[in-house]
């Protein structure tokens, strides 16, 4: 089986040539999904008709659509030129709102695991499994979770951007040759910024300070013997009509 990018190269040639290709900026906007990003000097975004190929591919070769889900691509961006060729990001969202701080961790798991099926499915690569995948790490401070796999000598990183509306994940693909560009890559992935609307914060809880709750239920015990003992003393207290016998 041929590599991805070959397949890919014949579906968006046609498109490339039809479409000239402006020189890119260091930062782009996407106002549609709401993020920024600085992606490497010499990139550009690609068109909506090379969007469409690689959905397409990707829908053909895993026999099914792929709306909807993580894998289509929204958005995508690669060096300029008329091929399609290594290194390139792609952009997909995960739906379902957003995910809860404490769910986080099984997000993670799963993500893992669905990386690992694709690089199964030969998907990504002919000769890619899920023991390629060399490592992930969750940054908290920043609320992202990156997974890289090496198959077949090329590198995945996939990078998981956790928002108030559920997860973007940013998809970057290397050959041998263009591995040099991984640390550009890396730090374009670092420079992604949400607009304000879509930032992730961890739910907030009204619930007091730990033993809080445990100082007050000591103070009502404290209360309840005090009242206890108050009543106790006020039967013993002696009344007025034994003081004064009729």
């Amino acid at each position: 089986m041929r590599r991805v990018v070959f397949f890919i190269a014949v579906l968006l040639s046609a498109s490339v040539m039809l479409t000239p290709m402006a020189r890119a900026a260091s930062i782009v906007e996407n106002s549609e999904l709401g993020y920024r990003m600085a992606i490497p000097d010499g990139w550009t975004t690609m068109n909506s008709a090379q969007i469409k190929a690689l959905n397409n591919y990707m829908a053909q070769f895993l026999g099914g659509g792929v709306r909807g889900t993580d894998l289509e691509v929204k958005a995508g961006y690669r060096p300029v030129g008329q091929q399609l060729v290594y290194p390139f990001i792609v952009v997909g969202t995960e739906g379902g709102g957003k995910v809860p701080a404490d769910k986080i961790e099984a997000f993670n798991k799963h993500a893992l695991e669905r990386v690992g099926t694709l690089l199964n499915s030969k998907a990504y690569h002919p000769a890619g499994s899920a023991d390629d995948i060399t490592g992930s790490k969750f940054d908290r401070d920043n609320w992202t979770f990156t997974i890289s796999a090496e198959p077949g000598g090329m590198l995945f990183r996939i990078h998981y951007v956790f928002t108030s509306n559920g997860v973007y994940v940013f998809r970057a693909f290397f050959d041998q040759r263009s591995m040099l560009l991984i640390p550009a890559v890396d730090r374009a992935f670092r420079s992604i910024t949400l607009h304000d609307w879509l930032l992730y914060e961890p739910e907030r809880t009204d619930d007091p300070e730990p033993g809080a709750s445990s100082a007050r239920n000591v103070w009502i015990i404290y209360a309840m013997a005090l009242l206890v003992l108050v009543g106790v003393w006020l039967t013993d207290f002696p009344s007025d009509e034994e003081d004064h016998p009729h």
